[in-house]
């Protein structure tokens, strides 16, 4: 039974390290995205021209 603990923690750390990556580089590509379409946003014009 403590064999079978011993191969399975190092194998979950390893794993939950990879996700945590991953969970970091979405959450930063994310946040990069939403700032640069907010940057670029710009408001509806009406018939005359004008912004809202």
């Amino acid at each position: 039974m403590s064999y079978l603990l011993l191969t399975i923690v190092p194998a979950m750390l390893f794993l939950s390290k990879r996700c945590h990556q991953a969970y970091q580089g979405f959450t930063w590509d994310f946040a990069k995205t939403v700032y640069r379409d907010f940057a670029t946003y710009e408001k509806p014009r009406d018939e005359k021209g004008k912004a809202d």
